[in-house]
């Protein structure tokens, strides 16, 4: 078990050994949207293997893959799921713009410019304030209407829901008009 604050894991424990993996979050941002795409599970697996064992691959594939999977959630694997299928909130490709804007606003840190390890931009992405647009955004995306009583409200929020979800190829016309909302 990893201590708190200690170092950052830069390999994985599988079968007894140790393999050195990819730690950047520019890898882990692109594996997490390619495992929110249409892509068969086998390309989803392989393109795991590839991008997150830098040399060698454990000789079991099964435990590569879930060493792998703790790793990507921060070492939190299995919990707090409850078996619903979830909406999308996010994804990495499509909200780049805001992500990069609220990192830059809070942290001051510029996406483009730093190598972080994927727990810590994951920890800080985690604790972005709800003044930011990236964060109003999410939360515009994972309010439940249904449970809304007011109709005034649940208006609004269905309109923004509906102007803000993720459908694809619509990721770049989302960005453009939540930054001109902002202007």
């Amino acid at each position: 078990m990893r201590k708190p604050f200690g170092e950052l894991p830069r390999s994985v424990f599988v079968e007894g050994q140790y393999y050195t993996i990819n730690t950047n979050f520019r890898i882990w941002t692109e594996l997490c949207d390619f495992f929110e795409s249409g892509a068969s599970y086998e390309e989803k697996i392989l393109k795991l293997l590839c991008y997150g064992y830098t040399e060698e691959l454990p000789p079991h594939l099964d435990s590569a893959v879930f060493a792998l999977f703790d790793f990507m959630t921060l070492g939190k694997t299995g919990r707090g799921s409850d078996g619903e299928p979830h909406e999308r909130i996010m994804n990495f490709s499509c909200d780049e713009g805001l992500i990069y804007a609220a990192f830059m606003e809070q942290y001051g840190i510029d996406l483009y410019m730093v190598n972080l390890h994927w727990w810590s931009f994951m920890n800080l992405l985690n604790g972005l304030s709800d003044d930011t647009v990236f964060m109003k955004i999410v939360g515009y995306r994972s309010v439940k209407c249904e449970s809304i009583k007011n109709k005034e409200m649940k208006k609004f929020y269905r309109k923004m829901k509906n102007k803000y979800r993720l459908s694809g190829d619509l990721c770049d016309e989302k960005i453009a008009s939540a930054l001109e909302s902002v202007m």
